[in-house]
């Protein structure tokens, strides 16, 4: 998330109103009267800037979020899988093969 920290898009209600703002109190992209308005316009923005959006009720609490981004995250090992105990330790070893199997597939279309 770090590399997309300040593409994120607020929105906050101020002044009995709702400002779309980018990760900087600075930077006001727009003012709306009401927050439907205004989820929209940052919509856009986070949309075109491949950011986040962050939506904050009137209380200023994060109540909402939504990421326009593409990030792989693949598991650097296969996680342990926890077999029930029917299964042998050679039908194990053909589950974790497998599951290998679909990481190194992922990590090889991620890479390409």
């Amino acid at each position: 998330m770090d590399k997309n920290q300040s593409k994120n898009v607020h929105v906050i209600k101020r002044n009995g109103g709702w400002v779309v703002r980018g990760e900087s109190i600075k930077s006001v992209k727009s003012i709306h009267t009401t927050q439907s308005d205004a989820i929209e316009a940052a919509r856009i923005i986070a949309k075109n800037e491949k950011g986040e959006l962050i939506i904050h009720g009137s209380d200023g609490r994060i109540r909402d979020r939504a990421r326009y981004y593409s990030e792989a995250v693949l598991p650097k090992l296969p996680r342990k899988v926890l077999y029930p105990k029917s299964i042998n330790k050679s039908e194990e070893r053909k589950i974790q093969e497998a599951i290998k199997a679909v990481i190194n597939e992922r990590k090889d279309a991620v890479n390409q």
